[in-house]
């Protein structure tokens, strides 16, 4: 008996020590798989981005074409009668879709409404109107890099008593647009982000000089005469943009690596004062970017349409671990649901992103057709923002109370009478095939930064993964309406959520290197 109690007493011994030793081996697995998922996803180093690339017309490295290409010039972006008669007739020519059993967008785009608003905009719709609105600030156009660059230039309107004027901080932002928008988008907002706006907590007021460019190839800005040139490109032509129209503000700001900016007619440099970028879609990868690229003269960065990777440990296993343990991946279910279930994710993105991998691949194949049909390339444009603007449970004619009529088309107006529907499909194509992309949406952003989640974007990312990518965020806005053409379809709220961003930035913001 003795024996045998002597022999339980050290088998029940070692099955506690087996077990200690099995849940030390369990844990030290733990550690050592935690620390090799933060080995393999975690955040990339930002890539480079100061490239010094010429896209435009080789004929003008000649040195007898650059009298001053650092120029800046107004331009005239008003339509010619003769365009806006030729749209008139293309636009009698329509030959309406059959839609077959389509009732809706079930097929792609409502046919229905496609041609309810040719017919409108072959009989209705007054462009001078809406350009009228899209002039009402002086538009300019500069040389950067071999390409004509347009920009809306909105200065900021102070009081006219000097002292009033004293208590207003003026500001440079930029904003950039995207896909299928265009600088239309912001014709909404520019008077408001224009005018002083008293900050909270403070005696003092901010007002903005807006530059707002068109991305080369969209709008009024020249594209590029040769392969290679994707979004990233933009980044430091950005940069240089700014710099060279305020240059009595940003001239001195350091670009990286000692760039040199051209500046008109030899202008001095001088103190760094630092700007905001606000973008969305593209304008979203543009900023971020700045924010990579030149965060030295950012006082912050202000975003809608967040891109970025799950953090880690977990990374992108986080989509294969969530499939089956979502609670676990995103415990808010807020959150939880903008990814799982994951079958759901999947087939929406499949769904709506069908558009990328088309111009991705094969640009021309589209452009051609939309390029010669004004109705087509409606219909084309319309359908996405109907899919990222209107529920999929909403109302057949969402997108129509999201937007006026004059909205829609005056946006598709923009590609029409300026032919850049092909290229402005290419720059996916180029994009796509830039090394540099899936480093630039995995790299940190650092500077300050606000950002806003809506409902209806296209892409959405959970809160923890956005402030993984993004270190510093001052200011997290969950809208309760609104899709991916944000400025345009809550232009109240978008101008709100800037201003109360730039209260919460301006105290942290200390110039970096200048020149």
């Amino acid at each position: 008996l003795f024996l045998h109690d002597w022999t339980g007493q050290i088998r029940s011994a070692r099955l506690a020590e087996l077990t200690i030793m099995m849940k030390l081996l369990v844990l030290a697995l733990g550690v050592a798989l935690y620390g090799l998922g933060y080995l393999l996803f975690a955040a990339p180093p930002a890539p480079d981005l100061s490239g010094r690339a010429w896209w435009g017309d080789e004929l003008a490295r000649d040195a007898s074409h650059h009298a001053d290409l650092a120029a800046v010039e107004p331009l005239d972006v008003r339509a010619s009668d003769e365009a806006l008669t030729a749209l008139r007739q293309k636009l009698k020519a329509t030959r309406s879709l059959d839609a077959g059993p389509a009732k809706g967008w079930e097929y792609g785009v409502d046919v229905t409404l496609v041609d309810e608003l040719v017919a409108y905009w072959r009989d209705e719709f007054e462009w001078r109107e809406v350009e009228a609105k899209l002039t009402a600030f002086p538009h300019f156009t500069t040389r950067i890099r071999g390409l004509g660059v347009h920009f809306i230039h909105a200065a900021a309107q102070l009081p006219a008593d000097a002292a009033a004027a004293g208590q207003v901080d003026r500001r440079v932002l930029l904003l950039v647009h995207g896909w299928p928008g265009s600088v239309f988008e912001f014709h909404k907002v520019l008077p408001h982000l224009v005018v002083p706006h008293r900050q909270v907590g403070s005696d003092r007021l901010v007002a903005f000089d807006v530059i707002a460019p068109s991305i080369p190839g969209y709008g009024w800005s020249e594209a590029p005469r040769r392969g290679g040139f994707s979004i990233l490109e933009f980044v430091p032509m950005c940069a240089e943009l700014v710099r060279r129209v305020f240059p009595d503000r940003l001239g001195g700001c350091a670009l990286p690596g000692g760039t040199p900016v051209e500046l008109a007619g030899g202008t001095p440099p001088q103190p760094c004062e630092g700007y905001y970028a606000q973008g969305g879609d593209w304008g979203s990868l543009v900023v971020s970017g700045l924010a990579q690229h030149d965060a030295a003269a950012l006082r912050g960065v202000h975003v809608n349409m967040l891109v970025g990777d799950p953090p880690p440990p977990l990374g992108p296993l986080a989509y294969v671990i969530g499939a089956v343990l979502p609670w676990l991946v995103l415990p808010d279910p807020v959150q939880r649901a903008k990814i799982f279930p994951i079958d759901r994710f999947a087939l929406t993105t499949l769904q709506e992103t069908g558009y990328m991998h088309l111009q991705g691949t094969k640009p021309h194949s589209l452009a051609v057709a939309f390029n010669d049909s004004p109705a087509g390339l409606l219909g084309y444009i319309l359908e996405k923002f109907h899919g990222w603007t209107v529920p999929s449970d909403g109302p057949t004619r969402g997108v129509t109370e999201s937007f006026t009529k004059d909205e829609l088309i005056g946006n598709v107006m923009v590609y029409w009478l300026t032919g850049t529907i092909g290229s402005s499909c290419r720059l996916y194509y180029e994009t796509l095939r830039d090394p540099r992309l899936l480093t630039h949406v995995r790299a940190q952003v650092s500077v300050p930064s606000g950002l806003i989640d809506v409902p209806q974007d296209i892409f959405r990312l959970p809160k923890t993964w956005a402030m993984y990518r993004y270190t510093n965020v001052l200011q997290w806005s969950a809208f309760e309406q609104g899709g991916h053409f944000t400025a345009l379809e809550v232009p109240d709220a978008f101008v709100a959520d800037l201003f109360s961003f730039v209260a919460a930035a301006e105290p942290r913001w200390s110039p970096g290197p200048q020149k």
